[in-house]
């Protein structure tokens, strides 16, 4: 009776995601982990998240929460001493003893020997027939000498997505490829040849911006400033990774095969991509030295009245003026494909002056963030996620100074830039969410971009942001401690820094409120004043 009441839990295990699973965070539980905590209610949640609803909470002063699935409510003190479901730990664990009693079944050798072989001969077979498919029309099958193949095929760029060299004939250009992008072989070898020699350009590009590195690096080094040590070490290793990505790029295109134009465009732009981030290494070695000559410049009171929350991230310093916002956006645009919103893009770069109107540069910038914010719906890759976070923070930033200058009219207002905020920064968190993990630095430092800009809008910062940055932040210090201790040295500092924001964002909401009640008290008494005056009361 014992063994089938087991065998029903660990089927209804099996087939039941919200049991075994968080019912917050929907990730599956693990008795050593994430052990399932069970609230009085009897549904079970993991640690993390039953920390994350009790910060929230305390946030706004409440000393209670509510279970996320019946809404039964409970005190922050038991769901925080909620006790660990034992009984469900058991029965993960007899699960996965289930699955790892797996047989193994040990075929005799000669069966292996014999199955390579065949499979040998498959894989010659699959072979042959794949260079004969490449020797036919890609329409109408028709065979194709490869003698004359130059002449009487064409490589149509929008029909072929597989990578591989397809051809079709003179006649299916004509009736199934009118309009579209055709290549003839010529054509092919002397585009992959202007792209390597484009690519060895690249190359000698790289060596000079990495001498240059070191020689600024030496020379900061004498005057012991920065630790240069670290930086020397971080370029070498960059340096090296894409060194070896280009030569690998370059070794297959000296080879005879030749490669599909649009293979082509994508190994040319990681290497153009590469390149930026060389060049991005010595505009930020840049930057940090002109911060720190500017803060041993500054007398110490000043330094003294700056806060932690106006401080900027040492990645980063804002300016008032638009002189890294342009750099900002001309480093995004020189990994980007060309397309129609790039041209867009660069246009807007272009256009902007100091001489235009202040709601023509909002207009511009506004205008910059959306399109900023239509690329990162198509694919972006994680390594390309803090120029994105750049460009967005820099326009934002650039926005919230033009926004409050004085008798500035138009139809740009403050909400309406937040909402474009709400928008950038829920695709730009959610990238960082499938990227790195709760504790991952990059995604830390775009949770700080947010606070930041939170502090900066307080006035029309909406709470559930503000819930949003308090429960990631909760869940990137429950997880930070595998981290090593370079990167968690740096997550503290964000983290601490995101505190100093959401402080700071609540002291100014908390005096714009008591400025509102103060504002209508007194408009309250000047028309009473003015009614007595009427009435001849006391």
């Amino acid at each position: 009776m014992a063994d089938t009441t087991c065998g029903r839990l660990v089927s209804f295990l099996l087939e039941g995601d919200e049991v075994i699973s968080c019912e917050v965070c929907m990730e599956p539980f693990d008795s050593n982990l994430r052990p399932p905590k069970i609230l009085p209610c009897g549904h079970n949640f993991c640690e993390q998240c039953l920390f994350s609803l009790c910060c929230h909470q305390q946030y706004y002063l409440l000393d209670s929460i509510n279970c996320p699935t019946c809404r039964a409510s409970f005190t922050t003190a038991v769901a925080r001493s909620a006790p660990t479901n034992y009984d469900l730990c058991k029965m993960l664990d007899n699960v996965q003893r289930g699955f790892n009693n797996t047989t193994v079944l040990h075929t005799p050798e000669v069966t292996v020997i014999e199955k390579e072989k065949l499979g040998n001969v498959v894989k010659g077979l699959a072979e042959r027939s794949r260079e004969a498919k490449h020797q036919r029309c890609l329409d109408c099958q028709r065979k194709l000498s490869s003698k004359n193949l130059s002449k009487i095929a064409r490589y149509c760029v929008m029909c072929n997505n597989s990578g591989s060299l397809k051809f079709s004939c003179l006649e299916c250009c004509v009736n199934n490829h009118n309009g579209h992008r055709l290549y003839s072989i010529p054509q092919m070898e002397t585009s992959q040849l202007a792209i390597l020699s484009e690519l060895r350009v690249i190359r000698r590009k790289m060596l000079d911006a990495s001498e240059a590195f070191d020689r600024r690096l030496k020379e900061i080094g004498k005057k012991g400033s920065i630790h240069t040590p670290a930086l020397h070490a971080q370029k070498q290793t960059l340096l090296s990774e894409i060194l070896g990505q280009i030569d690998e790029a370059v070794r297959k295109m000296e080879e005879p095969k030749l490669i599909p134009p649009t293979n082509l465009n994508i190994i040319r732009n990681h290497q153009i991509h590469n390149f930026s981030r060389i060049t991005k290494m010595n505009s930020l070695l840049e930057k940090s030295v002109q911060t720190e000559k500017h803060s041993s410049d500054e007398p110490p009171q000043s330094r003294l009245k700056k806060s932690n929350s106006a401080i900027r991230q040492s990645r980063l310093s804002l300016r008032s003026d638009n002189s890294l916002t342009r750099e900002a956006l001309s480093t995004l645009l020189s990994i980007l494909p060309s397309d129609e919103v790039t041209t867009q893009l660069s246009e807007i770069l272009d256009s902007i002056s100091p001489k235009d109107t202040i709601e023509e540069r909002k207009l511009a910038y506004l205008k910059s963030t959306h399109l900023i914010t239509e690329i990162t719906y198509g694919d972006v890759n994680a390594e390309d996620l803090p120029l994105f976070a750049d460009a967005l923070l820099n326009c934002f930033y650039q926005l919230n100074v033009l926004s409050r200058k004085r008798n500035e009219k138009g139809r740009t207002s403050r909400k309406n830039i937040w909402k474009s905020v709400q928008f950038a920064y829920a695709q730009i968190m959610k990238i960082a969410a499938k990227s790195y993990p709760a504790c991952h630095p990059e995604r830390v430092d775009c949770l700080d971009d947010l606070a930041y800009l939170c502090h900066l809008f307080s006035d029309v910062c909406d709470q559930a942001t503000v819930a949003l940055l308090i429960i990631e932040a909760a869940r990137a210090r429950s997880a930070e401690a595998n981290l090593p201790e370079d990167e968690l040295r740096r997550t503290d500092q964000r983290l601490q820094m995101i505190d100093d924001h959401l402080i700071e964002l609540r002291r100014l909401q908390k005096l714009q409120d008591l400025r509102s009640k103060t504002k209508i008290k007194r408009e309250g008494g000047r028309f009473k004043a003015f009614w007595k005056a009427i009435t001849g009361r006391r």
